[in-house]
């Protein structure tokens, strides 16, 4: 039974948080993807460059930078010179397009339970690095 708040359930703290929660996770995913766009056509590019890009907030861009860099797609470095550049990890992203394959031999080789578990695994790691 939902409990209804003002005459909708959506109307309430909890639809409240989640349409925000939900807003800011897409927010941050579409800003991560025009980060990557940017970093893969242009190469090692500094903060100003990427804002300038991607023509979005220094918040917007600080906080997809910050999910790139934990999930170890983008990589932050300074040149010789001191100057702070961000440039992607070409191997990351080629292990995560890879992942179904490693699921597909995992089933091949060891059969659909341990597939199974590889999975929800998966998701558990999903769940817990992306705060959902």
């Amino acid at each position: 039974m939902y409990t209804h708040y003002s005459g909708s359930f959506w109307a309430g703290d909890v639809g409240r948080i989640a349409i925000c929660s939900s807003t800011a996770f897409f927010i941050a995913l579409i800003a991560s993807q025009r980060v990557v766009v940017e970093l893969l056509g242009r190469g090692r590019l500094r903060l100003v460059d990427i804002l300038r890009a991607t023509r979005l907030r220094s918040q917007v861009i600080a906080n997809a930078l910050l999910i790139l860099i934990q999930h170890n797609i983008v990589w932050h470095c300074e040149s010789e010179t001191g100057i702070e550049l961000f440039e992607i990890n070409w191997n990351e992203i080629l292990h995560r397009l890879r992942y179904g394959r490693y699921l597909s031999i995992s089933r091949e080789l060891f059969g659909e339970e341990v597939n199974t578990n590889m999975v929800l695994l998966s998701e558990i790691f999903f769940t817990l690095s992306t705060g959902l």
